[in-house]
């Protein structure tokens, strides 16, 4: 391979790797505040539903994963190791 073909597949892996690390930080997990309103429902993921559920004050986004059963599986209290 020409030295040419080399730094382009440097630029292409380079470049690859680093969307990959924006795309993962761009995609962090909202943590769940620690307020009177989240820490009632802490351990009752039912209850995040009841707001964050379709028709809810503030629904998921529709690009959610759905299915999961417990929101702390996946979301932390805010201040908590990860």
């Amino acid at each position: 391979m020409q030295r040419a073909g080399w730094i382009l597949l440097v630029v292409i892996v380079v470049g690859a790797g680093a969307f990959l690390v924006s795309y993962t930080f761009k995609k962090s997990r909202p943590d769940i505040p620690i307020d009177d309103v989240h820490v009632g429902a802490r351990g009752q993921s039912a209850l995040c539903l009841t707001c964050h559920g379709l028709g809810g004050i503030k629904p998921r986004s529709p690009s959610h994963p759905a299915g999961r059963g417990n929101c702390e599986q996946c979301h932390y209290w805010r201040g908590e190791a990860r």
